[in-house]
């Protein structure tokens, strides 16, 4: 092969390589899901599941437990915040509205528990079991039935 020949099969193989990594693999928009659920997304939003669980349990506990189910949720609120958002518009916006409303109540729960005032704690009790734990319990539902046949 000459040497003009072979710089231009280089070239095409090398264009075709660029558009072929530009353009992805041609997953649909099930299978980007699914597999955002199997590859960490099912772990982020059981552990937020598991973590309003035991705040609701600890609100009527010492302050020292509830504080701390308030920190762990923090930390997996910190957790779900770095990991990739839902490729889903619509579940990517109830997610995004829970981990904005775990955001405002743990540090009112946090600091409540810490200084024993229960109306601040309370306070930040009820964001993360209201509107918090309504738009994760959507987030988790809809994400399940989407994902369950992929």
């Amino acid at each position: 092969m000459r040497a003009g020949a072979r710089v231009l099969a280089i070239t095409v193989l090398s264009a075709a390589t660029a558009a072929l990594l530009l353009t992805g693999c041609g997953s649909t928009p099930e299978e980007d899901l699914a597999d955002w659920w199997s590859s960490g997304g099912e772990t982020r939003v059981q552990n937020l599941l598991d973590d309003v669980s035991s705040v609701n349990q600890a609100r009527t506990t010492p302050s020292a437990v509830l504080g701390d189910a308030c920190r762990k949720l923090r930390t997996h609120v910190t957790e779900a915040d770095e990991y990739d958002p839902i490729p889903d518009e619509d579940i990517q916006e109830f997610w995004a509205d829970a981990l904005a409303s775990f955001r405002r109540g743990a540090p009112d729960c946090i600091a409540g528990a810490d200084k024993q005032d229960d109306v601040l704690a309370t306070q930040g009790v009820s964001e993360i079991t209201g509107d918090g734990l309504r738009n994760l319990g959507s987030t988790a539902s809809l994400l399940r039935r989407s994902t369950k046949d992929q």
